[in-house]
């Protein structure tokens, strides 16, 4: 299976209160951040793949992303979001990792992606992955989907 997220900002105090529709977490960031895990781990299993659009968290601390990002299952491709300086700084260090269920930590880190999927029917799909909505892309002509992340509550 095939899945997309995004802005899930790990370890960001105020995100519940900018996003109070989506993030009841009783304004305990610890809570969110077990909630969060609890939620992918509930969907997502080793086998699937996970296409995450940006703001991974807002900290700036590998001792506070690594924890996370461990728990996570599946494989995690990351495209980088504008709170991701960090991830960025140790792409190389962060991809030589591997997770407790065999997976690279992250299988795949970068700013943008033009993949291809298939689907259900056998017909192929293609997809811009951005963190930021881009108002053209290439294959943007041909009927390709453009998925992004950045923008809150919509």
């Amino acid at each position: 299976m095939v899945y997309f997220t995004s802005d899930l900002h790990f370890n960001h105090n105020k995100i519940m209160q900018y996003s109070q529709a989506f993030r009841k977490f009783d304004n305990d960031v610890e809570k969110m951040n077990r909630g969060l895990i609890e939620l992918w781990n509930d969907t997502v299993t080793s086998n699937d793949d996970v296409y995450n659009l940006g703001d991974f968290s807002l900290s700036s601390s590998m001792s506070r992303i690594l924890p996370i990002a461990q728990k996570l299952k599946g494989r995690h491709h990351f495209i980088l979001g504008n709170h991701d300086y960090s991830i960025k700084k140790k792409k190389d260090e962060l991809l030589a990792m591997r997770k407790d269920d065999g997976n690279p930590l992250f299988s795949s880190i970068k700013p943008y992606s033009l993949r291809r999927f298939e689907r259900e029917d056998g017909s192929v799909v293609t997809v811009a992955l951005s963190h930021y909505p881009i108002f053209e892309w290439e294959e943007g002509q041909s009927g390709s989907i453009m998925l992004h992340g950045h923008i809150h509550d919509f």
